[in-house]
C-alpha cells in the first residue's frame, strides 16, 4: 500500500495527514493499515462523524465532495480489523490509547470518550425519576395552564417537572418556547419554600437572544391570558460556552464533574446545533440532582462539529414508541428513554393553506414526489418551485424579486424598521461557493440594487460600506455583545453637526445598539446565508437556491431546515432531480449513541 500517495488525497487535510503520519512513525512504517485509519478517523471526526465504521468503509468506500475514495482492493474488513486490534497504539473501550476499537467503530480516544460520557449521563438520568413534585399533576396543570389547548404541551411539561432528564422536540410553530414559559412558571409553582436556581441556554449568542426574546413575549402573553401571578426575575438566556465557563484557547471548562453548575434546572434550546464534546461538557458539569431540559427539533440538521446528538437520542422513536408515550397512556414510571420525549406536532403558525407545513412534513418522510406536487399545486400559492435559470441569466431573473423584497429597506431610515424589512426577506444557499453560492449571489443582489439606485455611498466613505447594507457576525465578540451569527445593519446617524455611518443591531425587544464599522469583529454582506447559518432564524419569505450539481450536503435536513425558516412564503430555486436527490438522501454520521442508549429500549 502506498500510505503516501493515499495521504496526498485531496480528501486529507493537514491536521488528518499529520496525524496519520504520526501514527505511522511511531509504528515503524509497518502497520499501513492503522495509519491509514487514523487519518481517515481524523478526517471523520472534522466532518462531523464521531467514529469510523470500518465495516461500512470496507464495503462502500469513502465519499468525499470531490471523488469517491475507496480502501485499496484486497483489504477486507477482517484484516483491518485484525491488524487495529493487534496495534500498539490502538486499545480497548476505556483504555488510554489514541484510538478506541469498540466493536466494528474506530474512535479519536477523546471522541469515545465524549459519547460514553453522553450515554451514561443521559441513561442514568433516565432511569431516575423525580418524585417531589408529585402535587403537580395533569389535572392540575391542565386546569392551570392547558385546558383542552394541546396534550402534548402539558405531556412536555408533566416530563420536565418529574425527570431529571427531558427532551421537548417539535417543528417550528409548535409552541416550545410557550412551553418553557409554562414550564418556568411551574417550577417556580412547586417550590415548597425557595425557588429553583433555573438557568436558559444556548448553543451560539444568536439562538440565546432569540430564546430571550421569544420567552419573555411568551411570558408576558402568559401573564396577561391566564392573569397567573409571575415571579419578580426570570433567568436570562445565555451561550452554553458562557455557562460552563469555557477557557479560551483549551478545550476545559471553569465547571466540570469535579466544580458541578449551581444550578437546579438548566433549559437548553436548539438542542440541535450541539455538538457531542459540548453535551458531553454540559452533562459532566450537571449535579446529580439537577434537571436537564433539551430543546429543539430533532428533525432539523446537526451540529457543525461532530456528532448529532439530538438526532441520536430520538432515533428510537418509532411509530409504535411514539403512539405508546402519547396522551393516551397516562401510566409514567420514569423508566425508558422513550417516556422521556415529548414531540410537539399542533402547528400554531401555519394555515392548512399555506402548504408550507405540508411541504416540511413531505420533506421529513423523503417523499419527494410529494413534496415536488405541493410546489407545482396552483392552489398552493405560499409554496413554489422554478427551474433554475442560467448562471448568465440568474442576475436578470433576480432583479424584480430583489427590488420587490428589498427596495423597502432602502427607503427609511428608521434603523427598526430597516432590520424588520430586511428580515422579511432572506436568500438561503447550501453552499457558499460556485454560481448559486452565498458569496455569488450577495455580489450579484448588490449590482441589482446599485443599477436601481437604491445604493448611495456617504461622501468620503468606505466603499463596502453604505446606508442598508447588512452584515453578519462570524466571530463572538462578549465586550460588545455580538455573536457569531448575529445580524445588523448599516444605518445613518446624524448629531445635527456631521452624518456618519453606524451599524444598528437588535438588543432585545424594541431596542437598538449602534457601533462604528471599524469596531465590528469579522463580518460579511449578508442579503445571502447558508441554511447552516440560517438556523434558529426566521424570515416572512425564504427563497432557496439550489446548486446546479448535486454534491453530498444537499440533504433531506438542509432542504427541510431551509423551508422551515419561511414564516408565509417559500420559493425554491433549482433542477428538479436535484431537489429530489436531496430530499431523499438523509444525513449519516457515524456515531455509536444511538445504539448505547436504544439498544435495550
Amino acid at each position: 500500500m502506498d500510505l503516501n500517495a493515499l495521504f496526498q488525497s485531496s480528501m486529507f487535510n493537514n491536521i488528518d495527514r499529520a496525524f496519520g503520519r504520526m501514527i505511522d512513525r511511531i509504528l515503524g512504517a509497518k502497520e499501513p493499515l492503522v495509519a491509514l485509519a487514523a487519518g481517515l478517523v481524523s478526517r471523520a471526526a472534522a466532518n462531523g462523524d464521531v467514529c469510523l465504521d470500518l465495516e461500512e468503509i470496507a464495503e462502500q468506500g469513502f465519499q468525499t465532495t470531490d471523488a469517491g475514495f475507496r480502501i485499496p482492493e484486497g483489504i477486507a474488513f477482517d484484516q483491518w480489523y485484525l491488524a487495529l486490534a493487534a496495534s500498539a497504539v490502538v486499545g480497548e473501550p476505556g483504555s488510554k490509547k489514541p484510538m478506541i476499537l469498540d466493536g466494528k467503530r474506530i474512535y479519536l480516544q477523546r471522541y469515545w470518550n465524549y459519547e460514553t460520557t453522553v450515554a451514561e449521563a443521559i441513561r442514568g438520568r433516565s432511569r431516575t425519576r423525580d418524585g417531589q413534585n408529585k402535587q403537580l399533576n395533569g389535572e392540575d396543570i391542565a386546569a392551570q395552564l392547558f385546558g383542552d389547548e394541546d396534550p402534548d404541551q402539558s405531556r412536555a411539561v408533566q416530563a420536565a417537572l418529574r425527570h431529571r432528564f427531558t427532551v421537548i422536540s417539535g417543528g417550528p410553530g409548535t409552541g416550545k418556547t410557550t412551553t418553557i414559559a409554562k414550564m418556568i412558571f411551574l417550577f417556580h409553582r412547586s417550590a415548597a419554600d425557595k425557588p429553583p436556581k433555573i438557568v436558559l441556554a444556548a448553543p451560539t449568542g444568536k439562538a440565546a437572544a432569540r430564546m430571550q426574546e421569544a420567552l419573555d413575549r411568551g411570558l408576558d402573553t402568559l401573564q396577561q391570558r391566564k392573569k397567573l401571578t409571575l415571579p419578580n426575575e426570570f433567568p436570562e438566556a445565555q451561550t452554553l460556552h458562557r455557562l460552563l465557563g469555557a477557557i479560551p484557547g483549551k478545550p476545559l471548562c471553569r465547571f466540570n464533574r469535579h466544580h458541578p453548575l449551581p444550578v437546579d434546572v438548566v433549559i437548553v434550546d436548539e438542542a440541535s446545533m450541539i455538538d457531542l464534546a459540548l453535551m458531553a461538557k454540559l452533562m459532566q458539569a450537571l449535579p446529580d440532582a439537577a434537571r436537564i431540559i433539551l430543546v429543539g427539533d430533532k428533525d432539523q440538521l446537526a451540529s457543525v462539529e461532530a456528532g448529532s446528538v439530538l438526532g441520536d437520542i430520538c432515533a428510537g422513536l418509532t411509530a409504535r414508541k411514539v403512539k405508546a408515550s402519547g396522551p393516551e397512556n397516562k401510566s409514567d414510571d420514569g423508566g425508558g428513554l422513550v417516556s422521556h420525549i415529548v414531540v410537539l406536532r399542533k402547528s400554531y403558525r401555519f394555515s392548512a393553506q399555506s402548504g408550507i407545513d405540508e411541504l416540511g412534513q413531505a420533506i421529513n418522510a423523503g417523499n419527494g414526489p410529494m413534496a415536488m406536487a405541493l410546489l407545482e399545486d396552483a392552489h398552493k400559492s405560499h409554496v413554489t418551485f422554478r427551474t433554475m435559470p442560467s448562471p448568465q441569466a440568474l442576475e436578470k431573473e433576480l432583479s424584480a424579486l430583489v427590488h420587490e423584497s428589498l427596495g423597502p429597506v432602502f427607503k427609511t431610515e428608521d434603523p427598526r424598521a430597516m432590520l424588520e424589512r430586511m428580515n422579511a426577506f432572506k436568500i438561503l444557499c447550501p453552499v457558499r461557493k460556485g454560481p448559486s453560492g452565498v458569496t455569488a449571489l450577495n455580489q450579484i443582489v448588490e449590482r441589482i440594487l446599485k443599477r436601481f439606485g437604491l445604493i448611495h455611498m456617504l461622501p468620503g466613505g468606505e466603499v463596502q460600506w453604505y446606508p442598508g447594507r447588512p452584515v453578519m457576525i462570524n466571530r463572538n465578540d462578549y465586550h460588545l455583545n455580538l455573536f457569531n451569527g448575529d445580524v445588523g445593519i448599516a444605518v445613518v446617524e446624524d448629531d445635527g453637526q456631521d452624518r456618519s455611518l453606524r451599524v444598528a443591531f437588535p438588543d432585545g425587544g424594541s431596542a437598538i445598539h449602534t457601533l462604528a464599522p471599524e469596531q465590528l469583529p469579522a463580518h460579511e454582506t449578508v442579503y445571502a446565508m447558508t441554511v447552516h447559518k440560517s438556523q434558529g432564524t426566521e424570515f416572512d419569505r425564504i427563497l432557496l437556491v439550489l446548486p446546479d450539481q448535486d454534491v453530498p450536503v444537499l440533504t433531506r435536513e438542509l432542504i427541510y431546515t431551509a423551508v422551515t425558516r419561511a414564516r408565509k412564503q417559500v420559493e425554491i430555486w433549482g433542477r428538479p432531480e436535484i431537489f429530489l436527490a436531496a430530499v431523499k438522501r438523509r444525513i449519516r454520521r457515524a456515531s455509536g449513541l444511538r445504539e448505547a442508549l436504544w439498544r435495550e429500549a
